[in-house]
């Protein structure tokens, strides 16, 4: 399976990033990458891969706090350098992991050679074999990897570590105290 485009997008109800990945042979697989598994992850992958050249990384725009974060994307070039501007193409017709996405809940990788092959778990139950996919990362999709994770980190609270700190909200009615017209909470 070769990669064409790389998207994520955090989303803030669900506080989770959407991670999808357009193939050359026009397949979208999409994964959810929770914060309890990039608090894990998130050191290995920066072992394996090293830190862009400052200026590398362009700053996404943000999102007001009542709507989804925009989706950072990336078409992977030969180089490490990635095109931001380029739209994720939705017109894949091919879902081999189906509309929902694989919720990971154990990511493994090793080095193979120049590549990095990362295998996505879903294992909801423990007596079941669970869904996984196994993708192969080229030297410039690795980069294209860690700065798109590292750019929709910044749009979280998790304030994992090399990740840029999420600027503080404008106050929102989620922020004011409650009153007595205030029925319920968002979580």
């Amino acid at each position: 399976m070769e990669i064409h485009q790389l998207s994520l997008q955090y989303q803030r109800e669900q506080d989770r990033i959407l991670m999808r990945f357009n193939t050359t042979s026009r397949e979208e697989l999409r994964l959810w990458l929770t914060r309890l598994l990039l608090k894990g992850w998130w050191p290995m992958l920066l072992g394996e891969v090293p830190a862009p050249a400052t200026g590398d990384i362009s700053q996404a725009s943000a999102a007001t706090p009542d709507q989804a974060a925009p989706p950072i994307q990336a078409v992977p070039a030969p180089t490490p350098h990635a095109d931001y501007g380029q739209p994720f193409r939705a017109d894949y017709v091919t879902l081999p992991l189906g509309e929902v996405p694989l919720l990971v809940t154990e990511v493994s990788q090793q080095r193979r050679g120049d590549k990095l092959a990362i295998s996505f778990l879903e294992r909801l139950d423990p007596q079941a074999p669970g869904r996984t996919v196994d993708i192969e990362f080229e030297p410039g999709l690795q980069q294209g990897l860690r700065q798109l994770l590292t750019l929709t980190l910044g749009q979280t609270d998790w304030n994992l570590p090399d990740t840029p700190l999420k600027p503080p909200e404008p106050p929102s009615a989620l922020n004011t105290p409650p009153t007595a017209s205030r029925s319920g909470y968002l979580h």
